[in-house]
């Protein structure tokens, strides 16, 4: 006997049917169906990931052992650049320095010594400025907050004139008490192009008072050491099975063109599609028969997806003029009242276009005010 097996799997269930085929492959009859349900695999107070802790410990360990594998890199190119012996390197924090921002500082406006300047670059290297990973930043809570602080530390270097973030952090007010952030506190943060300018000025102003490990060699090696960064798409390296970038891996192939890539969600002809196919699945329920929707009503209901992203089938039968008693197969009527029913169940697609077309008609709504306002 020729059988098939179907599987519908999610989060919380799998479903599958076995079906009998004939010869030629074709299904002939169901043999068996039905359904697994199992409890999903997150925190039922939040809905977090069971997985969730178990990630953020293995970030954390990452980001530790990075950060250690950077300050070694920093301290290798110092001795090999012939900035300082290894020698001088053992021995470089046998003293403490008074105020290291202060010297930060002071590297703008004199010579450095070799231990001082080595000193400044490796304080650099521990903390190098907030980068964004995230493709959207404003729905995450954590990363607005951090946003904010970038952009108000930001405008305080500016209205107060300060040269860098170094000779922010030593004589403003703000940052007496305390320079990092502590427990939920990211006022302190500043953004990593802040830090990379510092960077620049630092050694320009080196070049200029005729330093010799100021070189703009120098200068390349350690930016391309202390701004290194895995792009977020690229797995960890070596011969890591999972190494390489991970998106692409996780693209599959078309169906029909298997030379060829899948087409991304937010392209438009997958979402043209999607929502032709959603259009074409609506039946009409009129006097117990079941019908599809003609071309006409069609292209009615396409209209109307593109017109808003907020398309449900209390506005599709409004659109469509359909009679008092026609119901839609698509809705789930859990009472008489179909009207409730009908404004509940949505029938949104196109979501990337609407958004996209949200930025642009924002943007030329900009345009327009600002040129108004030009010819006033």
């Amino acid at each position: 006997m020729s059988y098939a097996i179907g599987l519908d799997c999610g989060i919380t269930s799998v479903g599958y049917a076995v079906m009998d085929l004939d010869d030629n492959g074709n299904p002939r009859r169901i043999i068996r169906l039905g359904s697994r349900i199992f409890p999903a695999a997150e925190h039922p107070k939040d809905g977090s990931s069971l997985a969730l802790p178990r990630r953020e410990a293995r970030s954390t360990r990452r980001r530790l052992r990075r950060h250690k594998h950077r300050l070694e890199r920093i301290r290798y190119m110092i001795v090999d650049e012939e900035i300082l012996t290894q020698e001088q390197m053992d021995q470089l924090y046998s003293e403490p320095v008074s105020d290291i921002y202060m010297l930060r500082v002071n590297a703008l406006d004199r010579p450095l010594t070799n231990e001082e300047f080595s000193r400044v670059l490796i304080h650099l290297a521990q903390r190098r400025g907030f980068k964004s990973n995230r493709k959207v930043d404003k729905e995450d809570k954590e990363n607005g907050k951090l946003l904010t602080a970038v952009s108000g530390n930001t405008l305080l270097m500016e209205e107060k004139g300060y040269r860098t973030v170094g000779e922010m952090f030593a004589k403003d007010e703000k940052f007496i008490l305390q320079k990092r952030n502590k427990a939920e506190n990211y006022t302190n943060t500043v953004s990593r192009d802040m830090v990379e300018d510092e960077v620049h000025k630092i050694f320009a102003a080196q070049r200029e008072h005729g330093c010799p490990f100021a070189a703009e060699t120098i200068e390349n090696r350690y930016v391309d050491i202390l701004f290194s960064q895995r792009s977020f798409e690229e797995g960890p390296g070596g011969d890591s099975p999972y190494g390489g970038n991970q998106i692409e891996k996780m693209i599959g192939r078309c169906t029909f063109f298997p030379e060829e890539q899948r087409a991304a969600k937010a392209t438009y002809s997958f979402q043209y599609f999607n929502l032709l196919q959603a259009v074409n699945h609506i039946r009409v329920i009129t006097e117990g028969s079941s019908r599809e929707l003609r071309p006409d009503e069609r292209r009615i209901v396409l209209d109307a997806a593109f017109k808003t992203d907020a398309l449900t089938f209390k506005k599709i039968r409004a659109e469509l003029g359909l009679a008092d008693s026609d119901r839609f197969k698509n809705v789930y009527y859990r009472s008489e009242d179909k009207e409730e029913w009908e404004s509940k169940t949505k029938f949104q697609y196109l979501r990337a276009y609407h958004e996209m077309r949200k930025k642009f008609d924002n943007y030329y709504k900009v345009g327009r005010e600002k040129r108004q306002r030009f010819r006033l």
